[in-house]
C-alpha cells in the first residue's frame, strides 16, 4: 500500500495510522485455510454499502479471493437494492478488478476516483402458470416437458415421486446425507419442499421448475433462489432420467434471460463431477471458490432489450 500512496503524496505514517483506524470497529481478517492474509472494511448505511479498505497480503493476491469477497458484497447489495461505494488512487492494480466488476466513476481528481457500484434493475419472472416447454434427454432422446412447479398437485404419488428421487444414494449423498445429519428423507419433507416451491412462485421469492416425464411423473427440478439480478440456482435429477439435467438447465437459463436476469450461478461440493459436468454442458464456467471449499460456476446472461 505504501508504495501506492508513494505514487501520490509523501507518506506520513500518522496520517496512514489514523486511516485504518477509521471504522475499525467493522473490520475483519481476511483468512486463507488457517492464515490471516489481509484486511476488510465494510460499512452498512441505509442508503448505501460503503467499502472502506481491502488489503491482502501479496502472496495471496492474483488468486480469486478479493474477487470472491466482492462479488459476494455485490450479492448483498442486489438484495438490498443499495449502491456500493469506494474510493482508490488511480495507480492501485484494484482499480482495473473494480472496473471488471461493473465499479463506475462517480467523481474525480488528480490522484483518486470515487466510485460506485449500483444493481441493476430486478428481473420479472413472469412465465405462466400453464408453461410446458418441452425437453429432450441428451442421452435418450426421451421427450419431458418443463412446467412451474406449482403446477404439479401435491398427491400421495407426487410426494412418493420426490421422496423416491431425494432417497437416491447420489442425491441423498450430495445434498441431504449433511443436511439431515443421516437422517432418511421423508415424506413431510417432500410436502415442504412443494409447498416452498409453490410459495415461491406466489411471493416472486424464487422460482422452482419441475421436468416431468411421458407420464407425467416427476423426473428433475430445476431453481432460480432469489429475483436478485444475479441469481443462484441449484438442481436435482433422478438416475432413472439420466440425461434430462443439463437441458433442464438451459431452458431455465433461457427463461432467466427472458426475465431480465444478468447472471446465474451455482455452488457444487468438491469431487461432484457429475454436477460440474451439467453445468459445464449447459454454458457455465468456474468461477473461483466459494467458502468451505465450494466450487463456483458462473453463465452472464445477454441483457433484455427494454
Amino acid at each position: 500500500m505504501r508504495r501506492i500512496v508513494e505514487n501520490h503524496r509523501p507518506w506520513n505514517e500518522a496520517e496512514q495510522r489514523e486511516r485504518v483506524l477509521v471504522h475499525f470497529d467493522c473490520a475483519q481478517i481476511i483468512r486463507s485455510g488457517d492464515r490471516d492474509v489481509g484486511l476488510w472494511k465494510v460499512v452498512q448505511r441505509t442508503e448505501e454499502i460503503l467499502l472502506c479498505q481491502v488489503q491482502i497480503d501479496p502472496g495471496h493476491q492474483k488468486c480469486g479471493l478479493g474477487t470472491r469477497l466482492i462479488r459476494e458484497l455485490q450479492a448483498e447489495a442486489n438484495r438490498l437494492g443499495i449502491p456500493i461505494t469506494l474510493h482508490v488512487y488511480r495507480s492501485n492494480p484494484a482499480l482495473t478488478l473494480y472496473r471488471r466488476l461493473g465499479f463506475e466513476t462517480a467523481t474525480e481528481d488528480a490522484e483518486s476516483l470515487q466510485m460506485a457500484y449500483r444493481p441493476p434493475q430486478r428481473p420479472s419472472m413472469t412465465c405462466p402458470a400453464s408453461l410446458r416447454l418441452p425437453l429432450r434427454n441428451h442421452l435418450t432422446g426421451r421427450p419431458y416437458v418443463l412446467v412451474r412447479a406449482d403446477a404439479v398437485e401435491i398427491t400421495a404419488a407426487t410426494l412418493a415421486q420426490v421422496v423416491a428421487i431425494c432417497r437416491e444414494p447420489k442425491v441423498y449423498d450430495w445434498l441431504f446425507r449433511e443436511l439431515f445429519a443421516g437422517r432418511p428423507y421423508a415424506e413431510a419433507n417432500a410436502r415442504e419442499w412443494l409447498e416452498w416451491s409453490r410459495a415461491g412462485w406466489v411471493s416472486g421469492s424464487h422460482f422452482v421448475f419441475v421436468a416431468l416425464d411421458e407420464a407425467g411423473a416427476i423426473a428433475a427440478a430445476v431453481d432460480i433462489k432469489s429475483p436478485d439480478p444475479i441469481a443462484e440456482i441449484g438442481y436435482w435429477a433422478s438416475g432413472q432420467h439420466r440425461g434430462i439435467m443439463t437441458n433442464a438447465v438451459k431452458a431455465m437459463t433461457s427463461l432467466a434471460a427472458a426475465a431480465g436476469f444478468h447472471g446465474l450461478f451455482a455452488r457444487t461440493k468438491p469431487g461432484n463431477q457429475a454436477s460440474q459436468a451439467v453445468l459445464e454442458r449447459a454454458g457455465f464456467r468456474r468461477g473461483g471458490f466459494q467458502s468451505h471449499g465450494e466450487d463456483r460456476f458462473e453463465l452472464p446472461l445477454p441483457t433484455r432489450n427494454p
